[in-house]
């Protein structure tokens, strides 16, 4: 009996024992958990999320001499993220929290180029939070008003107004009034997390990434016209992005390279989507590229037939462009010294005996004394025309800056075309010489990031770029920055694209 009464009574300490480590370990995830997450605090009109995984990986990031704040912010969004990091969050009394704790940096494109800063904790933390609060409000000159039941404070730092609030275990710092009251509504409505862009969690191939980025393309392609607009980058990009909805990144650095690596969602119905989905296709351009070639734009197809359904979307003019079966269409531009761009646009065609016997009955002719004389010249063995098409390919394609395509030239399946003889004859004697793209060391050290593959591929570079933008001040502060950005997307499935992307750092 005595031996039944030990077991019973062993049996049911074991019990309680297990119940009270699951009460615990339950009260120790609860502890872990975020109150609020992030995301519902930040507005549906983000262009542009970066997350650290650690608030301190962000401050790693923003204190190494080729940090990405410079190349993906505007220079008054900068000075917001110099502001706050330097006043607040690099603080000695911060760094309890930044080691345990995560960092969002949204960007509102709708708000001025505003920024929202979202400090994410768990509750084991949230006396740490508030204590860390009443340090910075008690370091600067401030006052607080009530909006919603929430109390907002407002710390004056140099010339410009903080906003904080502690909601629910989140920190969420602004100069922007109008985005903390935005915050604050959604955090007050339980609105869901923003609707374009899927959890960051979806990138998260690659464990050791410490930043993540996201992008909302409906707000982005706005902000991403006006940065390359100051940095006199003319580019018809955008367009060919406005396909993508969101795209999501893993975010590291590499010598002197900041490295996107990730996937884009895309909106299948907009005509241009198609070429975005095809097979996978060697990039193989390079050869036929000279070396000085800059802003560089490619799109493949599968078969020429492709470029026809998309006819509404190129707008192209009567059926001549047809008459080339395109596969892929090529744009660049060639700056010399003292002079004016040379543009060009490159088709690889898929019967290029049969476009050139298009091309050739094409040719601009004259009448002197009754006999028939055709414009051409050559150059070593290859034929250069002067052919004028009216709105053979408008500039609206986006393939080329081409106002006009006035000359042309064949190099096995590529059928070259350039606005001047100049031009022309400029490009034919590069290649002839073997200076092309896929020869320079700098080029090839940036294609050892990417896959051989790509459906579009873009590249600029900025120290390439001789003409002024309208706004000196922003290309300085690129130039400063980035020397080159190169852009690779191919499909993952019938809606996401595989999409990589390196800035390369002076």
């Amino acid at each position: 009996m005595k031996l039944f009464t030990r077991v019973f009574l062993l049996f049911c300490l074991i019990v309680v024992i297990l119940l009270l480590s699951m009460i615990l370990y339950r009260a120790c995830r609860y502890l872990e958990l975020p109150q609020e997450t992030a995301l519902r605090a930040i507005p549906d009109n983000a262009a542009l999320t970066a997350k650290g995984v650690r608030t301190k990986d962000m401050l790693d990031f923003y204190q190494k001499q080729q940090n990405f704040f410079p190349v993906l912010f505007s220079s008054s969004s900068v000075e917001q993220i110099n502001l706050l990091f330097n006043h607040v969050l690099l603080k000695e009394q911060w760094k309890k929290l930044a080691e345990n704790s995560s960092l969002y940096i949204s960007l509102h494109v709708d708000e001025n180029e505003e920024l929202l800063f979202v400090v994410e904790t768990t509750k084991r933390y949230n006396k740490l939070l508030s204590d860390m609060f009443r340090v910075v409000c008690a370091a600067y000159p401030s006052k607080n008003h009530i909006y919603k039941d929430n109390t907002v404070y407002q710390l004056q730092i140099e010339d410009k107004s903080l906003f904080l609030n502690v909601h629910n275990g989140l920190l969420l710092l602004t100069f922007s009034e109008k985005l903390m009251r935005l915050a604050i509504n959604r955090l007050e409505t339980k609105e869901d997390t923003l609707s374009a862009i899927p959890d960051f969690s979806l990138n998260r191939r690659n464990e050791k990434a410490k930043v993540l980025l996201a992008i909302q393309y409906r707000y982005f392609i706005p902000c991403l016209k006006e940065k390359l607009r100051k940095a006199g980058a003319k580019t018809a990009l955008p367009q060919w992005l406005s396909p993508c909805v969101w795209s999501v990144y893993d975010m590291e650095t590499k010598n002197r390279d900041i490295l996107l690596s990730g996937y884009t969602g895309i909106t299948v119905s907009v005509p241009t989507a198609q070429l975005l989905l095809h097979q996978k296709h060697q990039v193989d351009f390079l050869k036929i590229l000279p070396v000085d070639a800059n802003n560089i734009l490619s799109i493949k197809a599968n078969t020429a037939q492709d470029w026809k359904k998309i006819r509404s979307a190129v707008r192209t003019s009567e059926d001549f462009l047809e008459l080339m079966y395109p596969l892929q269409m090529l744009s660049f531009e060639i700056r010399e010294k003292d002079t004016e761009a040379f543009h060009y646009l490159v088709i690889h065609s898929a019967n290029s005996s049969e476009a050139s016997f298009h091309l050739f009955n094409s040719l601009v002719s004259s009448f002197s004394d009754n006999h028939y004389l055709l414009d051409t010249l050559h150059s070593g063995s290859l034929l250069i025309g002067h052919i004028h098409l009216p709105d053979f390919v408008f500039a609206e394609t986006g393939m080329a800056y081409l106002t006009q395509p006035e000359y042309y030239t064949i190099i096995d399946d590529y059928i070259v075309f350039a606005d001047t003889k100049e031009g022309i004859l400029n490009y034919v004697a590069k290649i002839r010489s073997n200076k092309t793209f896929q020869n320079a060391t700098l080029r090839q050290a940036l294609r050892a990031y990417f896959p051989n593959r790509a459906n579009l591929f873009y590249y600029y570079d900025f120290s390439l770029t001789q003409s002024e933008p309208t706004n000196n001040l922003s290309r300085k502060r690129y130039e400063e920055n980035i020397q080159t950005i190169q852009m690779q997307m191919y499909p993952a499935s019938d809606s996401i694209l595989l999409t990589k992307i390196v800035f390369r750092m002076r």
